[in-house]
């Protein structure tokens, strides 16, 4: 009897995670996903569509998205295909509005296939039972699926760009998306819909890196043409707006470029 509630527990465990990130580090779930996870294992599949059903993100029993990941994929691997199709339909209604969002500048239909695409590719990730590709998914689910997203706007762009009569070849695809994604662009006539949709879609992704105030800062300096700082007094400077010394502003600025730089290098 000893035996059998032991391994009953220890059913209810998460797996750990295998896959390494670039400094050789194996990935850690948060420890309230892994909390959430050992719960909704020893959930039966009504309790699990109860738990499902609450919305409210700061509930004490809401699941959070990364938790789902791991969940769909060990259901999946049990072959529970009822708790597979509650969660899917769940994490699915979350996701459908921001990657929607993410893609809206893109044509009807290449938006339309861009969605399906990233939903494909979030799946293959998280039901590939022989790889930890999907790892990722069950530490940082949104980064995840930012990276995927980008990864298929890309694609779209290039589809549309082969369709149409556009000025963007492939070359100067690859330079928008990963030296121009933290370049604020003067405006212009000339620009077309798929210049100003990259443009979207990779400036929003790359400044999500950065936190306040040092964000607010770079927008200023790169989009507004703020000064650091001027003797005039009539002037509005960066320096001044945070009520900070020059040299703090320049620091936040040069860690924006760090941070920026560093993403830029993970798109690649």
């Amino acid at each position: 009897m000893e035996h059998e509630t032991t391994r009953q527990v220890e059913s209810c465990l998460p797996q750990p995670l295998t896959r390494r990130n670039a400094d050789g580090q194996v990935y850690q779930r948060l420890a309230v996903v892994d909390r959430q996870i050992e719960e909704a294992l020893g959930l039966n599949d009504e309790e699990l569509r109860s738990r499902l059903a609450v919305r409210d993100e700061e509930s004490p029993i809401y699941l959070k998205e990364e938790s789902l990941a791991y969940l769909i994929r060990h259901h999946h691997a049990a072959g529970n295909r009822k708790c597979v199709n509650d969660l899917t339909e769940c994490l699915l209604k979350r996701c459908a509005t921001w990657i929607n969002g993410k893609l809206r500048g893109l044509r009807t239909d290449l938006r339309e296939d861009g969605y399906a695409a990233v939903v494909a590719e979030i799946f293959a990730r998280m039901l590939d039972m022989a790889s930890d590709r999907g790892d990722f998914l069950q530490v940082r689910f949104w980064k995840g699926i930012e990276r995927i997203t980008v990864d298929v706007f890309r694609k779209q762009i290039r589809q549309f760009d082969t369709e149409s009569s556009g000025d963007y070849d492939q070359v100067t695809i690859d330079e928008l998306t990963q030296q121009g994604a933290v370049v604020v662009p003067a405006a212009s006539g000339d620009r077309n819909v798929a210049s100003e949709a990259i443009d979207n879609v990779l400036i929003e992704a790359a400044l999500n890196q950065l936190e306040e105030p040092i964000r607010s800062a770079y927008l200023l300096r790169h989009l507004e043409d703020w000064p650091i700082e001027d003797k005039d007094p009539a002037v509005q400077t960066i320096s001044r707006h945070f009520g900070k010394t020059p040299r703090t502003i320049r620091n936040w600025l040069s860690k924006a470029d760090e941070i920026l730089e560093a993403w830029r290098g993970e798109q690649r």
